[in-house]
């Protein structure tokens, strides 16, 4: 069949190429932010390509461990998501890797927990209503409904559209990593210099049981797809894109 889905291989290389640029963008806006004075895009970018497997390894540990722990018991998963959210921040200023870029962050937030919350549910909301709102005004002046499931050729979405969608997330994120840098910034001269238990044993803690959350993923997929069918409930098919098939004999 000449259909393109997305789970064609070309969907699936054009969603990593833009994973990798998009955390090398990341990486550089991060080390620009910590060191203004310092850094040129240049030499941002230079450093985002010699740390972006560090950074990846970073990113890969902190969701296993606050993904399985969300599995496996939703509130300590959400806890220690606030409590390793500013682990990219010691990263990349204090130059740590690994779980211990994320326990030094434990170390800062703990004592703050529900102010660190506080603050990232509120720029998330204000990021929210901005986006809302200028998709909204753009919408209506382009006579298109914009929501986060549209896709601009399969749903006949101008392209005027996806372009500001895009543009205002460019504007967006560098707001929102600078507001938590400073977060980051305060909770570090609150807390001073602080040590931090890095043993293998103290790290099983955190490791083991978010590794049994993610074992049992299978096994919660396998019993909504029992439970669907014995139900008779319907489950989500793939979808077909009729504006990205590709030209097949039969139709020209």
């Amino acid at each position: 069949s000449g259909t393109v889905t997305p789970e064609h291989p070309l969907f699936m290389i054009v969603n990593l190429l833009s994973g990798i640029l998009s955390m090398l963008g990341v990486i550089a806006l991060l080390r620009a932010i910590s060191r203004p004075d310092q850094t040129t895009w240049e030499s941002a970018y230079r450093e985002a390509a010699q740390r972006f497997f560090p950074y990846l390894w970073l990113m890969i540990v902190s969701g296993v461990i606050v993904g399985g722990l969300f599995v496996l018991f939703i509130i300590p998963g959400l806890y220690d998501g606030i409590l390793f959210s500013l682990g990219m921040f010691v990263f990349i200023t204090e130059e740590e890797r690994g779980m211990r870029a994320l326990l030094i962050s434990k170390a800062y937030v703990q004592g703050h927990w529900w102010g660190v919350l506080g603050r990232s549910l509120t720029i998330g909301i204000i990021n929210g209503l901005l986006f809302f709102l200028v998709m909204t005004v753009v919408g209506t002046l382009t006579g298109a409904t914009y929501s986060p499931q549209a896709q601009m050729l399969a749903d006949g979405l101008p392209l005027a559209v996806g372009v500001v969608a895009a543009l205002l997330s460019l504007v967006l994120a560098p707001f929102t990593y600078c507001y938590l840098f400073a977060l980051y910034k305060n909770l570090k001269a609150i807390a001073g210099v602080v040590t931090v238990n890095d043993t293998s044993a103290y790290k099983a803690r955190f490791v083991v049981p978010a590794l049994l959350g993610i074992v049992l993923v299978p096994f919660l997929i396998a019993g909504i797809v029992m439970f669907a069918k014995q139900t008779g409930l319907q489950i989500p098919q793939p979808r077909i894109y009729p504006e990205l098939q590709t030209p097949t004999p039969d139709s020209e």
